[in-house]
This record gives structure tokens, C-alpha cells and sequence, in this order.
């Protein structure tokens, strides 16, 4: 069975390359901000740095940190099971976000990318498997 948090990264880094460089501190594939890694780094009682934001593999396992960490305490408050749609744009608005119905865009965002891909791309095969069990 596919890892709902794996999904969610895989749909984030393809939203994030649809929206490039942004504006603000945020870098990386993941397009993390330097307060994600401090909070990363509270969550988890480790010593992530700036330049971690750069390393795929680092940014992936902060981002399996905090969605791990912020998904129980979410599902709690609103009594919904998230789904990688939904853990996706909570990466993106934040949990206060989130939990406020931000991030409609975002989503929008993700649905476009995935419709630009082939059918038989591993992500959507993914998806589909996770959808049929």
C-alpha cells in the first residue's frame, strides 16, 4: 500500500514546479521556508539548516516530518480523514490555514498538473491504485 505522505509530497513537488520561483524566502523543490525548518526542527528534535532546504532527500523528510506530525492534530479538530490532496495543501497554507479552507488554489493547481500527465505516469498509477483499494 502506497504511504498517503509519500503521495502528498509527490503532489507537492509537482504543484511546485508549476508555480516556479516565488517571491519569498521559500527554497527548494518544496519551496520550504526557513520558519518550516524551525519548525521541523522543534517537531522533531533535530538540527535541519537553510541549506537543507536545497537536498530533495531533505526537504522530503522534513516535509514527512511535519505532515506526519500536523495530520493526526487536523483530523482530530475537524473529525475528516485528510487524504494527499488534502495534506498537500496544508504543506502549502499552513495548519491555521488549512483548518480555515484555505487553499482552493492550490488544489486547482495540483488538478492541473495531473491532468497534463500521461496516464500511465507512476503518480497517477499510484493514485488510482490507492482510489480502487
Amino acid at each position: 500500500m502506497t504511504n498517503i505522505i509519500q503521495l502528498a509530497i509527490a503532489l507537492i513537488f509537482l504543484a511546485e514546479t508549476e508555480r516556479g520561483l516565488v517571491p519569498y524566502d521559500n527554497k527548494g523543490k518544496l519551496q520550504i521556508t526557513q520558519g518550516f525548518v524551525d519548525d521541523v526542527n522543534r517537531i522533531s528534535r533535530k538540527q535541519f539548516t537553510r541549506l537543507d532546504r536545497l537536498d530533495f532527500g531533505k526537504s522530503c523528510e522534513m516535509a514527512h516530518i511535519w505532515l506526519n506530525h500536523y495530520k493526526p492534530l487536523v483530523e482530530r479538530k475537524t473529525g475528516k480523514t485528510m487524504n494527499e490532496y488534502d495534506l498537500a495543501v496544508m504543506f502549502n497554507v499552513g495548519m491555521n490555514g488549512y483548518l480555515r479552507g484555505d487553499g482552493a488554489e492550490y488544489r486547482a493547481m495540483i488538478e492541473r498538473k495531473l491532468a497534463l500527465l500521461n496516464p500511465s505516469d507512476a503518480l497517477l498509477v499510484a493514485l488510482n491504485r490507492k482510489e480502487r483499494v
